[in-house]
């Protein structure tokens, strides 16, 4: 594939001084400007960075008198003084342990949800590109920050919660929404117009985010406007669904033979 679609590429890379459209037949009056480098640099001056504050871990002790700070808790409190100046002890020990027992269930409830917040964190955790030993090392010292950056740029509406933290012992993490709100399309009982209609969209969604992540009039050049690069992708795309097939062939002989254990999940 990369042999028969290099004939594609343009005489010359587009130099920095030449603008968009000059040479690639794209109509500058389309592409988005950006932002200056001295935009940016007000910008991150302004507001600053993209990344969530780091809070210090509050302890035990920390979190159990949380726990009294209510009005609710302040009412009980001086009801139980009030009963306790009366001579009414029984009231006062009846209020004061419905205090201490409110104040030990919410303690752990909150310490399981710190827990549960940092174990969170944990499922995000990012490292290195394994591209670094071929593309050098990221322009960006976080790799959260690498991988949200490239979100955003590929995506036309990324996630309103997406942020980027460094742990205490120098991991990076990415921050994004708690719970997938993702459908997938059911294709094993489409017919072949619903299926070519599905790979279109596919197709246009994949190409918008290409688009977006590089120089677009470099792109269109680089495929040009005849049929070799289609012919390209269609050729590897049926070589790569015969190699699957035969992997999976492979698979279920490796099984049979005993040389792989296989289990069923339990639905």
């Amino acid at each position: 594939m990369q042999n028969r679609s290099s004939a594609l590429q343009t005489d010359r890379p587009r130099s920095h001084e030449e603008p968009y459209g000059t040479r690639d037949g794209i109509d500058p009056a389309h592409v988005p400007p950006g932002l200056t480098t001295a935009q940016a640099r007000a910008r991150l001056a302004e507001v600053g960075r993209n990344v969530l504050p780091q809070a210090a871990p509050r302890s035990v002790v920390a979190v159990f008198l949380r726990q009294f700070l209510s009005p609710l808790i302040y009412i009980l409190l001086a009801a139980a003084a009030v009963s306790l100046a009366l001579g009414d002890l029984k009231d006062a020990l009846f209020i004061g342990a419905v205090l201490l027992i409110n104040s030990v269930i919410g303690t752990a409830q909150e310490h399981t949800a710190d827990k549960a917040t940092v174990a969170l964190r944990k499922m995000e955790q990012v490292r290195a590109s394994v591209l670094e030993p071929y593309a050098g090392k990221s322009l960006h010292s976080n790799h959260g920050q690498r991988v949200i950056i490239g979100q955003r740029l590929m995506q036309t509406a990324s996630d309103v919660f997406l942020g980027w933290i460094r742990g205490k012992n120098g991991r990076d993490f990415y921050i994004r929404q708690l719970r997938d709100m993702k459908l997938s399309a059911v294709i094993e009982d489409w017919d072949t117009g619903m299926l070519r209609q599905y790979g279109r969209m596919c197709a246009h969604a994949l190409a918008r985010a290409h688009a977006r992540s590089g120089d677009a009039a470099m792109i269109a050049g680089y495929m040009g406007s005849g049929q070799t690069f289609d012919d390209a992708i269609c050729e590897f795309a049926t070589e790569y669904c015969s190699q699957n097939r035969n992997d999976y062939r492979a698979f279920l002989a490796a099984i049979r033979k005993g040389r792989i254990e296989a289990r069923m999940d339990q639905e």
